[in-house]
């Protein structure tokens, strides 16, 4: 978890430190909203997947994946977001359990070729994350918080209005929660408006 870590601050500081040294200036909002969705695998530490083994998987994972961002010249975004993977199980039809693994994190998204133009981008975030545990044998909900991180990239389309652009890619994060590590990886449709 360490080296992704710190991978993922240097990937942060070197988008950064690009941004401040661009000399043309492209016409862009004052800021930008992401809304993404998309179909995630997450993995647990070993004992508790060894639990999870003796529930049913109960399909898929889903992303949530929002945020606000703010232009750093012509292809650089810099904001906060907020990402959210669900997972279920079941044992039998009375006994669920749900978990929830989220990061709230300062992100930056850095595009190629511009922030209004089609092409590829890259994203790293960095930030506090959370494991809820929900289940309804007992009725209870236990919450573990810890550090996370996220790398991702992929490619941009923008639309025909200019405004809103398409966005298509992929998003690990890795998270330490009261000494237990939590990964995932996701396919992501998020549109930046």
């Amino acid at each position: 978890m360490n080296k992704i870590r710190q991978f993922s601050i240097l990937t942060l500081a070197m988008t950064l430190s690009t941004s401040l040294f661009a000399s043309d200036a492209a016409e862009s909002e004052s800021w930008y909203f992401n809304f993404g969705t998309g179909l995630s695998s997450i993995t647990y530490d070993t004992n508790t997947q060894n639990v999870l083994n003796l529930l049913s998987d109960n399909g898929l994972d889903i992303l949530i994946d929002i945020g606000a961002y703010w232009p750093l010249g012509n292809k650089t975004l810099l904001g906060v977001s907020f990402t959210n993977v669900i997972d279920r199980y079941s044992f039998g039809s009375t006994y669920e359990v749900d978990l929830a693994h989220n990061q709230s994190s300062l992100s930056t998204i850095h595009f190629f070729d511009g922030i209004g133009t089609q092409g590829p981008y890259i994203r790293a975030d960095i930030g506090s994350a959370k494991l809820t545990l929900t289940e309804t044998l007992f009725n209870t909900t236990t919450t573990s918080t810890g550090n996370g991180v996220a790398f991702g990239g992929g490619y941009t389309l923008p639309l025909k209005s200019g405004k809103t652009r398409v966005m298509f890619g992929l998003l690990a994060r890795g998270s330490t929660v009261d000494d237990e590590e939590v990964s995932d990886i996701s396919a992501e449709v998020s549109w930046l408006f």
